[in-house]
């Protein structure tokens, strides 16, 4: 429901500014990783690590668009004061590097001995399951290992900055493994426990 909402609210302001009603741009940020983060993938992802149950999907290979916090603030920054030549721009803010799962995942495992997944399952498969998983915890206790919108996140979406480096001049300084050092410091010490998917 998120997803679509999104989508309805992208073409709302797309009209307006067609209409000339207004200027818009629209940051598409990458997920969000570093200081402050409660949210975003890691905290949903890494506990369900530890149950080795989470698979590769897809092999892997698919992007992780870790995207620090800092990083996107500056690009908020850059799109506040920037002088537009269009009307409506919409574009990726990712981080200085886009990895794909697998060497997240790589990276978790060799630095912080989270599991490696153990097998592998196609998209449609992800699906499936994630929806079955998320049914039957209608009735059981705790929390699913999985929901359709975990399996979203891993689908391919090709972020780039390339737009909004040549419409904000926007850079990128913080790369995705130290900004997910970042996280886990501080999940360390203030994340006492996993953060909830089935409410």
């Amino acid at each position: 429901p998120h997803y679509h909402n999104v989508i309805r609210i992208e073409n709302l302001l797309k009209q307006l500014s067609d209409e000339g009603l207004l200027q818009v741009i629209i940051l598409r940020a990458g997920l969000f990783t570093g200081k402050n983060y409660s949210l975003g993938i890691l905290p949903i992802l890494l506990p369900r690590l530890k149950t080795h149950m989470v698979p590769w999907v897809n092999h892997g290979t698919t992007s992780l668009p870790l995207t620090n916090g800092k990083d996107i603030g500056e690009a908020f920054r850059l799109a506040s004061i920037t002088t537009l030549d269009q009307s409506f721009y919409s574009m990726d803010i990712v981080g200085k590097e886009v990895p794909t799962v697998k060497e997240v995942f790589q990276f978790l495992h060799a630095k912080y001995k989270y599991p490696l997944p153990l097998f592998n399952v196609s998209f449609p498969f992800a699906y499936i399951f994630a929806r079955f998983v998320q049914l039957a915890h209608k009735i059981l206790p705790g929390d699913p290992v999985i929901v359709p919108a975990i399996v979203l996140l891993l689908e391919e979406t090709t972020p780039n900055n390339e737009k909004a480096k040549n419409v904000l001049g926007y850079t990128p300084k913080i790369h995705w493994k130290d900004s997910i050092d970042l996280q886990i410091r501080e999940m360390n010490t203030k994340q006492t426990s996993n953060m909830k998917m089935n409410k």
